[in-house]
């Protein structure tokens, strides 16, 4: 049989074909590299600012710089609430009030802590800085507050912390110790022995005359994320809020800001437009409410006013714990919610109260009741339903202020004029039972 020949169209096709993939596989590179260098693409021209910032622009950058230097990051660890330990065959969990006392203990005297490791009660010892993975690291904000190295923050950021580490805007790091802390105003100050020219305290302003509607300005570290500032305005003063501590005390006169605040700057300076302190972020209204600390800001955010800072702060420099104006009682303020007032406990001895002849319901040498204590209906005229309220209202009074106090006694209702007393710091703060 005779073969057919292939058309001579396609031989010329098949050609062409290899010649392109010749030359694909063997290009000519300089002829590619001049293709390359007529197509490729470059930088775009920059085209230099032709007006200046914006007044507004400008006076937020001069704040900005101002104002940074005086804020700090604060790093804490916190143990967790399980720990391992070496021998241990299953992690060890550890109870929130045992975990508050080994905090302490290990503050005043470093070293092996022992916890209870079983239901029989054996104890297993451990040195927390021998185990680093038993520990958490978390952050906040600080305030520069002088040139000797107090560091202002609030109580919440530093509450649970084992330790503290400062670091400085100039990238340098101190550790840190706890001066003093008012759980009730969640205000904590601690110190670190950085050389007066690394300190740039913060200009301190007032809080008394804020306008609703006046910028406002916070520095600080959200997640971590140092040397952030954000723009907002005030958006309403007079608030009250609860601290975010373990007293879950109410704080008056906040002030209310749409300044973005997240985590992380907590313990952080509220500026006006002059660059002035006029309070200390401390809480927000998050879109978390089972986990309000965690969760992303809507732009409600609390801060507690300067004004009440600067009374609190050299109490706390000075004592380690605020002294406040009062009566010299203790409240048993968990019958809140049986009666209508607050019940004393028991009365100081040489106190205010005592003076004015008012009763406690509490033996103060065994400590229990027997019989029932005067009940606080109103101050000055003011209702007294709860320790809240008695709370409010002697929280903003000064030593030496007259208050009359109306209570019950059985089936009498009383009433006497009493001088405020500053009562020292042990008396000054919160606990159980309350302490106004």
């Amino acid at each position: 049989m005779r073969k057919r020949s292939l058309p001579y169209g396609l031989l010329a096709a098949v050609g062409v074909i290899c010649f392109a993939a010749g030359s694909i596989l063997a290009p000519d590179f300089s002829r590619l590299g001049t293709l390359f260098a007529k197509s490729a693409a470059s930088p775009r021209p920059v085209v230099e600012r032709s007006i200046p910032l914006a007044q507004g622009e400008q006076a937020a950058v001069e704040l900005f710089e101002r104002a940074s230097p005086s804020v700090v990051f604060i790093a804490t660890s916190h143990m967790k609430k399980e720990v391992r330990i070496p021998g241990e065959r299953w992690p060890v969990p550890i109870a929130e009030d045992v975990h508050r006392d080994l905090r302490r203990r290990w503050h005043d005297a470093p070293g092996p802590i022992a916890v209870p490791a079983g239901e029989d009660g054996r104890l297993a010892t451990f040195d927390p800085l021998a185990t680093p993975e038993n520990f958490a690291w978390d952050s906040g904000s600080g305030i520069v507050w002088d040139e000797t190295g107090n560091i202002v923050t609030n109580y919440h950021v530093v509450e649970e912390a084992w330790d503290m580490v400062v670091r400085l805007p100039d990238l340098s790091d101190w550790p840190a110790r706890l001066v003093g802390y008012d759980e009730d105003k969640d205000l904590a100050v601690l110190h670190i022995a950085a050389p007066q020219e690394r300190l740039f305290p913060i200009l301190v302003g007032s809080s008394a005359r804020l306008r609703v509607g006046q910028k406002a300005y916070s520095i600080g570290n959200p997640f971590g994320l140092s040397s952030t500032l954000t723009e907002g305005i005030i958006s309403a003063l007079g608030r009250t809020i609860r601290s975010g501590t373990g007293a879950g005390r109410i704080i008056q006169d906040v002030i209310q800001t749409d300044a973005a605040i997240n985590p992380g700057n907590s313990g952080g300076p509220l500026l006006d437009s002059a660059g002035r302190l006029i309070g200390v972020t401390t809480a927000i209204v998050s879109e978390d409410a089972a986990d309000p600390a965690h969760g992303l800001a809507i732009g409600i955010g609390f801060a507690v006013p300067v004004d009440t800072m600067n009374r609190i702060v050299p109490d706390l420099i000075n004592f380690g714990r605020p002294s406040r104006a009062g009566l010299g009682v203790r409240v048993q303020s968990e019958l809140d919610n049986r009666i209508d007032g607050v019940m004393i406990a028991f009365v100081v001895p040489d106190s205010p109260a005592d003076s004015a002849g008012l009763r406690g319901g509490m033996d103060a040498d065994t400590l229990r009741f027997d019989r029932l204590g005067d009940i606080i209906t109103a101050i000055d005229g003011e209702p007294v339903s709860n320790f809240d309220d008695l709370y409010r209202l002697l929280d903003s009074r000064s030593p030496g202020d007259m208050v009359e106090v109306t209570y019950r006694r059985g089936a009498e209702t009383l009433a006497a004029e009493i001088e405020l007393r500053l009562l020292p710091p042990e008396d000054g703060g919160a606990d159980e039972a309350g302490r106004p």
